[in-house]
């Protein structure tokens, strides 16, 4: 079964890509008229949230990756070993590390304790106003950001906060955000400057 409905026009995303200068994306998002049943259980509430052409209408277009995309966030928000401010901020901080905060606030979804998770990430992983394990989680990020590889102070600050299955699982997310976050700006062409 598909859903039948206009699309609006192409305008500045929700995803923080943007469309070229002649108002063309490098990849298109699914159209709503074409969606699938499943599509439609999965990008509808999203579009709700966040608007037409947010980044999951975007992967729509490749239905594995989405369907496995919607189980790991399912998997975050029903069974994480992480608690929820631990993801928000770890994501937040994600975000400001590449320039997409507003997106990755979205793709969150709403939350209580979001804007404290923005407004923490903000800061220096060695600030007095972050709890060990903020720091811990802010200087893993940043490190895995700038070389792709945690050092062993960080690691070993992790360790002190987090289990093994829980720091794997933070390495996931990390990874998992940064890797939408370059999606997203990858998708549409930037605007000359």
């Amino acid at each position: 079964m598909k859903v039948t409905a206009a699309m609006p026009p192409l305008s500045d995303l929700e995803t923080g890509a943007s469309p070229n200068a002649a108002g063309a994306f490098r990849v298109a998002p699914v159209p709503m008229a074409d969606w699938t049943e499943a599509q439609v259980a999965f990008l509808a509430p999203r579009r709700a949230a966040m608007g037409p052409e947010n980044l999951y209408e975007f992967l729509a277009l490749h239905g594995v990756v989405l369907e496995r995309l919607e189980r790991w966030f399912e998997y975050l928000e029903t069974e994480s070993l992480l608690d929820a401010q631990t993801q928000r901020f770890a994501i937040a901080r994600v975000g400001r590390q590449r320039g997409v905060a507003d997106l990755l606030e979205r793709l969150q979804g709403p939350s209580a304790g979001r804007d404290e998770a923005q407004a923490l990430a903000q800061r220096d992983a060695n600030d007095a106003a972050l709890s060990p394990a903020q720091s811990a989680v802010a200087a893993t990020v940043d490190e895995l950001i700038a070389d792709a590889f945690v050092g062993d102070e960080t690691w070993q600050a992790l360790t002190r906060h987090f289990d093994e299955l829980q720091i794997i699982e933070l390495l996931f997310v990390i990874g998992d955000y940064s890797f939408l976050a370059m999606l997203a700006k990858t998708f549409a062409a930037p605007r000359p400057a």
